[in-house]
């Protein structure tokens, strides 16, 4: 069931196919509007006077230099990342607009973003062929609400295919869930970004308080379709207020011999009574 909720979802946030590029070089009034902050995450509204100028848009702290080399900067790796993708096959048919730029009025979300934290937001019309900012640059300061948190630790129990979830508090509300390793890291860069854009697709969709659990969770995985030794990961963290609120928990487990089981440093763990793994 945890699979398939996360299928329906990626489903609705498909891209559409690329359009043919209609070439705006002048300047167009662009505006910002700030429509929430929180601690981790910031949504806007920008709106553009030509909806076939192309816009981009960042966030900047004072870490990072000033916001004309930025700018610079950040075209530069947007060109080379695109590059990068059309070569190795991971892009079919988005051009270099579609995978960086925006047209008409779009609502965007910054996620991943260090809570109680300056940021100053950048919007800028780009040339769709040459990709050099265009006319003025939009700048707001945005600041992140801080997130106030309290340990959370879990066990976990896996027996045949049954997964078990313990939180140490038992009144605190927390999201978990699992996935195939390999494809967090070939799609997220690591387990934490798969899991952190799992839960941000599930608030978008106002999914996110159906999938909280309080207390022991267990879960029946026999739904679950699994490759003989597949490794996957499983993630839970305390979730409060639309926040996370703990460290995370991570662990991975192996589907072998039709039994999910519990792995510990890369290394597979023995097998306790019955067959019943613990964390």
């Amino acid at each position: 069931m945890r699979r398939i909720i996360l299928t329906l979802c990626s489903v609705l946030l498909l891209a559409a196919c690329s359009e043919k590029v209609v070439i705006v070089d002048k300047p167009v009034g662009l505006s910002l509007h700030i429509d929430e902050v929180k601690g981790t995450k910031i949504i806007l509204t920008i709106t553009s006077d030509d909806p076939d100028a192309y816009y981009s848009y960042c966030l900047w702290n004072e870490l990072a230099g000033a916001p004309e080399f930025l700018l610079e900067y950040l075209t530069e790796v947007a060109e080379t990342n695109y590059e990068v993708r059309k070569s190795n096959g991971a892009l079919k048919i988005a051009s270099f607009v579609d995978l960086n730029c925006y047209r008409g009025t779009r609502t965007l979300r910054a996620t991943d973003l260090t809570p109680d934290w300056d940021y100053t937001v950048l919007v800028f019309q780009l040339n769709p062929t040459t990709h050099e900012v265009i006319g003025d640059v939009l700048v707001e300061k945005v600041h992140t609400k801080p997130v106030e948190g309290a340990p959370l630790d879990f066990r976990f129990q896996f027996q045949g295919r049954t997964i078990t979830v313990v939180p140490s508090d038992p009144q605190r509300p927390y999201f978990w869930d699992f996935d195939n390793q390999l494809q967090m890291y070939n799609n997220y860069m690591w387990p934490y970004g798969w899991y952190y854009a799992l839960i941000d697709m599930y608030e978008q969709y106002g999914f996110m308080e159906h999938l909280l659990s309080v207390g022991t969770d267990v879960y029946d995985a026999s739904g679950d379709h699994f490759e003989e030794g597949e490794i996957c990961t499983l993630i839970a963290c305390a979730y409060e207020d639309g926040e996370l609120t703990s460290e995370y928990t991570e662990v991975d487990f192996v589907f072998r011999d039709e039994q999910l089981q519990l792995l510990a440093g890369g290394e597979e763990t023995e097998e306790g009574e019955e067959g019943d793994d613990d964390l």
